[in-house]
């Protein structure tokens, strides 16, 4: 049996098939951060871009934790986009974003064009897809 891929990533599903993407908890670029392409149609392709520290327990140098890639996360239990709203409403005292990254769409092409800085992977992806499907309608 062919597995089959996320429509929003490209990953490929869990077996499961009430088992959703993990990207559909994971909007946010700080979970792609240091992993390369996002998400890849064609010539066009979907990165996190940007540095990252998030400092958990700010108030508390015993207990501190710099967060700077994405597998740094996990590690502090953050595994949804969720997680990320409740540490953020504990404060800056206990959750201080001091730099973030974005997602960028761009095309491989020696001219290749750049997006704006994009805040959710959906919104990343859906824009690849369009870039790709106008090259493509060109060609």
């Amino acid at each position: 049996m062919e597995r089959q891929s996320c429509d929003t990533c490209g990953a490929y599903l869990p077996a499961d098939p009430f088992t959703p993407c993990a990207c559909v908890s994971r909007q946010s670029p700080e979970f792609y951060v240091g992993e390369g392409a996002v998400a890849r149609r064609g010539d066009f392709v979907v990165s996190a871009v940007g540095m990252m520290k998030i400092i958990i327990n700010a108030d508390d140098p015993e207990n501190r934790a710099v967060l700077r890639y994405a597998s740094d996360l996990g590690e502090a239990g953050i595994e949804t986009d969720e997680d990320f709203i409740k540490l953020h409403d504990l404060g800056e005292d206990k959750f201080y974003v001091d730099n973030n990254p974005w997602f960028e769409v761009y095309s491989t092409f020696e001219d290749g064009e750049v997006s704006e800085p994009l805040y959710e992977l959906d919104e990343a992806v859906a824009l690849m897809i369009e870039w790709h499907d106008k090259a493509t309608e060109r060609e």
